[in-house]
């Protein structure tokens, strides 16, 4: 069924055979698609679907060689039942205004394509089948816009189990300027899906896996819908709450004056980024763990359940000091704490400690050795771990000493083992009076 737009009496109805190829009207019937090839009158400036029933077609598209814009609009009752495809091949924008009825005949999707140029649909579009959408837009460099002035479906019997999925590898954008009643998933893998002001989407799920999901109000998502974030972007234009928030990476962005509340029961994880000027509410009884770069400037909020950062928090436009940044996790506070008490010399490590003590026990064997060669004196002295730095020579090296209790080394270098008394080396009580005794 080939429409070439050639009535002689400037007629844009489905009823004049001079519209049609041939000047004969064509056979409607599932195996024969609707195809919109030319217009060859100039005067002819729409495409009216005026047979006042409904008739059936394979798909509805307009070719290559279409080249002006034209509304396929009806008068009258009826429709047109296709099985897969509304798809637009015509670099010019086309628009359906009419009631059109898809996912007939055994398809398994309903197919919105904006291949070559945009694609407007205005009209009822009926989905007696429940089946998925799918959108396949540009497959060139040049951007095409689905644009959705009307609620998909509005008859579907089974509506959380219906999907709308844009695929990958396209550029196109989706913009939804009627609320949306399909509740299964909602995946965006390339491209651009934005939501126009005042739109809202009965999505049980968002998932972001590439592309662009924007929002510019408030209330967009349902209340119970998920959030998933892997790839691309989450633009968050009004104040939202949803379930959860998950994803294994892209940037959640939250506009100023905005907040997403998200949580419930359930325990998940986000390891992209929370950018933007808006703020964070954690709700819900389960945990949520957040192991991504985030610099959100509106706050955090934590009023049930568990809010793990695993990445510290960065505040736009301030100069990060160790003091201004968010508070670590309990992982990095031990390691903190642990450290500022080493430099403080009042903590050893155990491995540490052993190896310094048996090091002193043989310096003072050392010297003890040593006074006997010498003073026949034995016995003198022994290893107490009670004494400190200070029992040094009259010419200790101090640098020597802020050295090691800040480094927490184990040992004195070599170098300096001669220059004062071992640490922990003390004179025994029970020693001769006439032996010699180490410098004090």
């Amino acid at each position: 069924m080939v429409w070439v737009g050639g009535d002689s009496f400037n007629s844009s109805n489905f009823t004049n055979s001079g519209n049609w190829q041939n000047n004969t009207q064509p056979s409607w019937g599932t195996g024969n698609s609707l195809k919109f090839s030319q217009n060859l009158n100039s005067n002819v400036t729409g495409l009216n679907y005026n047979y006042g029933d409904w008739r059936d077609a394979n798909d509805i598209y307009w070719d290559t060689t279409f080249t002006v814009s034209r509304t396929l609009q009806q008068t009258g009752g009826g429709g047109i039942r296709f099985t897969t495809r509304i798809e637009n091949n015509s670099s010019y924008a086309q628009t359906a205004a009419m009631n059109l009825s898809g996912g007939q005949n055994g398809a398994s999707d309903i197919q919105l394509n904006p291949v070559k140029g945009s694609l407007i649909l205005s009209g009822t579009i009926y989905n007696d089948n429940s089946l998925d959408y799918t959108v396949y837009g540009s497959d060139t460099a040049t951007v095409t816009t689905l644009t959705l002035n009307t609620e998909l479906g509005p008859n579907a019997p089974n509506k959380p189990n219906v999907d709308f999925t844009v695929a990958g590898g396209r550029n196109s954008n989706v913009q939804v300027n009627a609320s949306q009643s399909w509740a299964g998933t909602t995946t965006v893998n390339s491209g651009a899906f934005t939501t126009a002001n005042g739109v809202t989407l009965a999505s049980s799920a968002i998932v972001v896996a590439g592309g662009t999901v924007a929002t510019t109000s408030a209330n967009t998502f349902a209340d119970t819908a998920t959030l998933t974030v892997n790839s691309g972007r989450l633009s968050i234009g009004g104040s939202d709450t949803v379930a959860s928030l998950a994803g294994t990476g892209g940037t959640v962005d939250l506009a100023a004056g905005t907040t997403l509340t998200a949580g419930d029961a359930g325990a998940t994880s986000y390891a992209g980024s929370i950018t933007g000027s808006g703020g964070f509410t954690k709700v819900g009884s389960g945990a949520l763990t957040l192991s991504g770069n985030n610099s959100y400037g509106g706050g955090a909020l934590v009023s049930q359940g568990v809010h793990l950062l695993r990445k510290r928090i960065r505040r736009p436009g301030r100069r990060q000091h160790r003091h201004q940044q968010h508070r670590p996790d309990g992982e990095q506070l031990r390691e903190h704490n642990h450290r500022q008490r080493h430099h403080r010399g009042q903590s050893w490590d155990r491995a540490c400690q052993h190896r310094r003590d048996q090091h002193r026990i043989e310096q003072c064997q050392r010297l003890d050795r040593d006074t006997d060669a010498q003073q026949e004196c034995p016995g003198v002295w022994r290893y107490n771990p009670r004494l400190e730095w200070s029992h040094l020579l009259p010419r200790p090296d101090h640098r020597l000493r802020r050295h090691h209790r800040h480094s927490g080394a184990c040992d004195a270098p070599e170098r300096h083992q001669q220059l004062h008394r071992p640490r922990g080396c003390q004179q025994r009580r029970d020693a001769s009076v006439g032996c010699q005794q180490w410098p004090q």
